[in-house]
């Protein structure tokens, strides 16, 4: 219905387009200040893990040791004594240890995203 006209750039009275000023300031920066918080909270993230993870390896020696010494003070009669022992879990379902293939593979996953996380603010 309505042809829609373009006007052909006249190189004299209209200067060149930056790609800058493509969108306003105000956009850009809100875009820069957003990208800088998720980077950060990449980092803060991946931070955790490791460290959590890592403090959980440490320890895990200890938590097996102390359920060792609770466990043999119980009696074999008691209802589900050896299952615990056997499956690794205590009657609340709670592990004895953690499991160290999986806090393993979180504590190089922390700290690959820690590592990620500081190389691109930095860049």
């Amino acid at each position: 219905m309505f042809a829609h006209r373009t006007r052909a750039r006249c190189p004299d009275r209209d200067p060149p387009v930056a790609r800058s000023d493509r969108y306003p300031r105000r956009m850009t920066v809100a875009a820069s200040f957003y990208d800088e918080v998720l980077r950060e909270l990449i980092v803060a993230i991946g931070a955790a893990l490791f460290l959590a993870h890592g403090f959980a390896l440490l320890k895990r020696k200890r938590d097996g040791e102390q359920r060792a010494v609770t466990s043999g003070a119980r009696s074999g009669k008691v209802k589900g004594a050896s299952r615990a022992v056997a499956a690794g879990r205590t009657r609340d379902g709670e592990l004895v240890q953690v499991p160290f293939a999986r806090s393993a593979a979180f504590c190089v996953l922390g700290f690959v995203m820690m590592v990620a996380g500081i190389a691109s603010l930095t860049t």
